[in-house]
């Protein structure tokens, strides 16, 4: 039914949370692959005890350090055999009933790419209380409101196979390190998907003191390079509002120099 993409590396203090909040989900018809970018810590050796309990869990481990997960991400989206993916970074927990009430949502409401929202915790992983699913809105998520704020945590994610392999993944380039996710989902709402989002908790962030998107301000500058180059090239779909786009596109064109100047 499902696979979940694991990229990992050198995530031996954490791996084990993560890969068992994917085991205890009360939906069960799911496999996983964790890539290891050729971890340097215990990381290979802890996925493998795993990988011989249960079945359902397979790992490639790279022979070369990719540097970032996009590489790693792409592989296992190579390699997944379902018609629905799951991403889940190394370091973040999932509610045990994530699952279950997203690919629920998703089939009710035709929804190609579904995610939820994310709390942030350092320490011992939260302990979840149970979800009543009645009680839970989604609501859709358009390309303007993704353009405006990526609203799609990646470890929150499921997507259909097909729509991710149509856009080729995840971008391996370095300029896109940090933001290959930001880049694919805007994609995706450009070219009119269904996306939708849990509005509960579905997801655990664990805050890392060496994530990657750490210095904020090449974030920064990384994701409004990203948002002028999005517009720039989607001048087409804009067509309908083109005058308002056109003022603001020039004052993202003005900002951007400025931007890029003063940091």
């Amino acid at each position: 039914m499902i696979t979940v993409i694991i990229p990992t590396f050198n995530a031996a203090h954490y791996i084990k949370d993560t890969i068992q909040s994917v085991i205890d989900q009360t939906f069960k018809e799911w496999s996983m692959i964790i890539i290891d970018d050729h971890s340097t810590d215990d990381t290979w050796e802890i996925i493998n005890q795993f990988c011989h309990t249960d079945s359902r869990i397979k790992a490639i481990q790279l022979k070369e350090n990719f540097g970032r997960p996009a590489g790693p991400r792409n592989i296992g989206l190579s390699h997944a055999k379902t018609p629905w993916v799951a991403f889940l970074d190394a370091d973040d927990i999932w509610h045990p009933q994530k699952l279950a009430i997203q690919l629920d949502f998703a089939k009710k409401n035709q929804y190609d790419l579904i995610c939820s929202q994310m709390t942030d915790f350092t320490g011992e992983p939260p302990t979840p209380t149970l979800i009543q699913q009645e009680n839970i809105s989604c609501k859709k998520i358009t390309f303007f409101d993704q353009l405006t704020k990526n609203r799609i945590p990646t470890s929150s994610v499921i997507i259909k196979k097909n729509v991710a392999i149509k856009f080729n993944g995840f971008k391996e380039s370095p300029i896109f390190r940090a933001i290959e996710d930001y880049d694919l989902w805007l994609k995706i709402a450009a070219d009119n998907y269904r996306i939708g989002k849990c509005c509960t908790t579905l997801v655990y962030y664990r805050i890392l003191t060496n994530s990657i998107s750490r210095n904020k301000k090449t974030h920064v500058k990384k994701v409004f390079w990203l948002i002028y180059h999005t517009l720039a090239t989607k001048r087409r779909y804009l067509l309908p509002l083109y005058p308002y786009f056109l003022l603001t596109y020039i004052l993202l064109s003005i900002y951007y120099r400025l931007i890029m100047k003063a940091l």
